[in-house]
């Protein structure tokens, strides 16, 4: 009985958590105001090509919601995104369900990373970017974007761990030569890494002051 009592205060816990943690999210995309902007030439992943003809969500949601975001239409490209991230059993059964949530969540953390304002935005972009990284670990844009969150709120630390992971993971050569430079511009000469900034980059560092967060959060 104790055991079975204790189970099930552990998942009443659990649950407690999740309702927290999700009205936590609802009242930080409360103070979120979207701002749109006109043709983005948006760049999203490889599946942005995938087209249409795959039924469902996809096509009422999806691509709709890509689409407005390429075309500057942000609050609508988030409403989309919304609705599908939301409904992940809708697309369970399709084999590329990791790229098309993982491209989901990246499309709507670049809304609330660029184009929106109010206190709790990075935290929300952080979150999709992590989402898109679970979904799949090969959305290299994800890492980037991560690493510029982490470092658009003063901690370094973290923005060159994530670098540090892209690297790892074995990216293409575009993908790896970006992530050089963005560390370039983060570490210090001489580190053990062996990237050693310019002088050029290390002015482009100095220039930023991230001593001070507009909006820091901690994990």
């Amino acid at each position: 009985m104790k055991r079975t009592a204790r189970l099930a205060i552990m998942v009443l816990c659990a649950i407690l958590g999740l309702i927290v943690e999700q009205s936590r999210e609802l009242t930080l995309a409360e103070e979120i105001t979207i701002q749109n902007r006109g043709y983005t030439g948006y760049r999203a992943t490889n599946v942005t090509d995938a087209g249409p003809g795959l039924g469902g969500i996809l096509n009422a949601h999806y691509f709709p919601g890509l689409n407005s975001y390429r075309h500057g239409y942000f609050t609508s490209a988030k409403s989309e995104m919304d609705y599908f991230i939301d409904r992940p059993t809708y697309t369970s059964m399709n084999p590329r369900q990791g790229e098309y949530m993982s491209t989901a969540h990246y499309t709507r953390g670049m809304i609330y990373f660029y184009h929106a304002t109010g206190l709790g935005r990075h935290v929300l972009a952080k979150r999709d970017f992590e989402q898109s990284i679970k979904w799949n670990p090969k959305n290299y844009l994800s890492y980037l974007e991560l690493s510029r969150v982490w470092s658009a709120v003063g901690m370094k630390e973290r923005a060159i761990k994530v670098l540090q992971n892209l690297l790892a993971s074995k990216p293409s050569e575009d993908f790896a030569q970006l992530a050089t430079q963005e560390l370039r511009k983060l570490q210090p000469m001489g580190t053990k890494d062996g990237l050693e900034k310019s002088p050029e980059s290390s002015r482009d560092a100095a220039s930023e002051d991230l001593s001070k967060p507009p909006n820091g959060f901690s994990n």
